[in-house]
C-alpha cells in the first residue's frame, strides 16, 4: 500500500537525474531515505489530524456496493487513511480493481497476498469461486477477519502468515508511517520488528484450485512470492498476476533487473494506469517508479 505524498522540493530538483539506476540508488534508496522518511512522517501526521478532526476516531462502515461493507477503525492509522481515500475517491487503487473485475469469474480462485484489512478480498468475494487471503501482521489480520465476518463470506480462507519463496519464519519490520508499510525489507521508516510464519503458494494452495488470479502487495517482497509459486504457475493454472512495483524500496540496483527479467519470462507485462489505462512494456525503463503491474501468464 503506497500513501499518496507529494514529492519534496529536493526530489523535484534532482528528478531529471533519477532515471539512471545508479544515481537513483545512491540519491534515493540509500542517501535520501532517512530525509524522505521524515518528510513523509510529517506529512502523514498532518493528514491524520485532519482526517480525525473531520471524521473522529471511532468505528465506521463504508458501503462497497452489492451488499458488501468494510468496517474501519479510525483510531488506527491504516484504517483512517483507507477511509479517507475511499471517502474522497469512492474507490481504492481503481486501476487494480478494474482489471481484477475483468479477470475474476465464478470459476476463479482469487489469491490476495497482502490482503490488508480485506478491501480486495471482500470486493471480489462475490465474483470468485474461492478466495485465499494472506495477511501476516496480527493487528491487521484481526481487521481482515472482522470484515470477512461482517459480510458472512463463506468462500474466503484467511491465513495469518507471510508468503515467501519457501516456508519458514520471516522478520517483518514495523513502520512508523503506517502498518501498511510494514515490510520484510528494512528501511529508515522501520523501528521495530516481529517474527511471523511464512508459507509458499506452492505449498499453501490446494491442488484442486484452478483458474487462479493472483494479487500481490507485500511492500517489496513480491518477487519472493512469485518465486514461491513457480510450480503453481508452471502447472498452467495461473492466468494472471497483479503486483506492486515500487522502485525506491528495493535494496539493490540489480533487484530492478532481476524482477523485470522474472516477470517478463512469465508472460506479457502491462503497467496499470488509472488515467491512461493498461499498456504493455517491453523494457524495464518504461515502468514508472510506483505503479501496479499486470502479468498475463503465458500458457
Amino acid at each position: 500500500m503506497i500513501l499518496e505524498i507529494k514529492p519534496s522540493p529536493f526530489m523535484t530538483l534532482v528528478a531529471p537525474l533519477l532515471r539512471f539506476d545508479p544515481v537513483y540508488h545512491v540519491l534515493v534508496t540509500r542517501s535520501s531515505d532517512f530525509f524522505l522518511t521524515q518528510y513523509t512522517i510529517k506529512a502523514t501526521r498532518l493528514r491524520l489530524i485532519k482526517i480525525r478532526d473531520e471524521s473522529g476516531t471511532g468505528l465506521v462502515t463504508y458501503d462497497l456496493g452489492q451488499g458488501l461493507r468494510l468496517e474501519l477503525d479510525l483510531s488506527k492509522d491504516l484504517d483512517a487513511f483507507m477511509y479517507d481515500y475511499l471517502s474522497r475517491f469512492g474507490k481504492y487503487e481503481g486501476e487494480v480493481a478494474s482489471i481484477l473485475s475483468e479477470l475474476i469469474t465464478k470459476n476463479t480462485t482469487f489469491i490476495d497476498v497482502g490482503a490488508n484489512i480485506g478491501y480486495f478480498t471482500v470486493l471480489f468475494s462475490r465474483l470468485a469461486r474461492t478466495v485465499y487471503a494472506f495477511e501476516p501482521v496480527p493487528s491487521i489480520f484481526g481487521s481482515l477477519l472482522r470484515n470477512i465476518s461482517l459480510n458472512n463470506l463463506q468462500n474466503v480462507r484467511a491465513l495469518r502468515c507471510a508468503v515467501s519463496k519457501e516456508p519458514g519464519r520471516v522478520r517483518i519490520f514495523e513502520s512508523k508511517i503506517s502498518e501498511g508499510h510494514d515490510s520484510t525489507i528494512k528501511r529508515s521508516e522501520h523501528d521495530g520488528s516481529i517474527l511471523v510464519d511464512a508459507v509458499s503458494l506452492d505449498e499453501a494452495v490446494e491442488p484442486s484450485a484452478g483458474s487462479i488470479v493472483l494479487k500481490v502487495d507485500t511492500e517489496g517482497s513480491e518477487m519472493d512470492v512469485v518465486l514461491g509459486a513457480m510450480r503453481l504457475i508452471g502447472s498452467g493454472r495461473v492466468s494472471a498476476i497483479v503486483l506492486e512495483w515500487a522502485r525506491r524500496i528495493y535494496p539493490r540496483v540489480t533487484n530492478l533487473r532481476d524482477r523485470f527479467a522474472l516477470y517478463s519470462t512469465l508472460g506479457s507485462v502491462e503497467v496499470l494506469d488509472e488515467r491512461r489505462g493498461s499498456y504493455k512494456v517491453r523494457e524495464r525503463h518504461e515502468i514508472p517508479d510506483y505503479c501496479n503491474l499486470l502479468i498475463r501468464v503465458r500458457k
